[in-house]
């Protein structure tokens, strides 16, 4: 399965792809909270990137929080309006974060 994941919710504005367990695109942009202008061009890099048409896209996943209210709202809203009735998951920072330390005493 192939997921598109979003991160709107802080000053960095991420896009990742992934396909099951494998990384196949990420790109960040620290350019402040200017993400409602960039978010869609980041998008489609990383289509262009990957080769994928958005339609091969099975999941797609945004950030909800904790984070800015506006770039949490531009988050969810760019994945609602790409995924039509594709399921949306949502990711929460914080547990996204401490995911990174499983197997660490």
């Amino acid at each position: 399965m192939n997921y598109l994941t979003l991160d709107a919710s802080s000053s960095t504005a991420s896009v990742c792809v992934t396909r099951d367990d494998e990384l196949l695109y990420e790109g960040y942009l620290n350019n402040g909270m200017t993400h409602s202008s960039f978010l869609m061009p980041m998008v489609e890099d990383a289509m262009r990137y990957t080769g994928l048409d958005i339609d091969q896209i099975d999941v797609f996943a945004c950030v909800v929080g904790p984070g800015s209210f506006t770039g949490v709202r531009i988050g969810v809203a760019t994945v609602m309006g790409l995924a039509g009735e594709k399921p949306c998951a949502p990711v929460d920072a914080l547990e996204a974060l401490a995911a990174q330390a499983v197997g660490f005493d």
